[in-house]
């Protein structure tokens, strides 16, 4: 009766952290967001899913036939705003953020995308 009494308040512990895991879990939720990235080429789908590989971001997957970017992604760790601007940042435009002129013209000539670079190259 002894051992008894004392596997309780070690098998208490036990429920109690397997309650929060769950807690935890649920506080986490997933969020699948898709939306156009202007691309051209393979390095432009490396460049882009590599941008947004950060914490928070559980994939990534750039279809470059479609223009668009699907991301699964935890809210509370990073938001879509952030992501959009981390692609940005690397010389591919979203709907919402353009990314730089300097840093667009900075890529490879078969990742430019913009129209008005196509046109003047022709």
């Amino acid at each position: 009766m002894k051992n008894i009494l004392s596997i309780i308040p070690l098998l208490s512990l036990a429920f109690l952290i397997s309650c929060s895991g769950t807690q935890q879990a649920s506080s986490t939720s997933l969020v699948k967001a898709e939306f156009e990235v202007g691309g051209a080429c393979g390095m432009c789908k490396d460049r882009i899913e590599e941008a947004v590989a950060v914490r928070g971001v559980k994939t990534a997957d750039y279809n470059l036939e479609k223009n668009l970017l699907t991301v699964v992604y935890v809210p509370s760790k990073v938001s879509l705003e952030t992501i959009e601007k981390m692609v940005a940042n690397v010389g591919h435009d979203t709907p919402n953020v353009k990314s730089k002129d300097a840093t667009y013209n900075a890529l490879e000539g078969c990742c430019h995308y913009r129209s008005d670079a196509k046109n003047e190259a022709d």
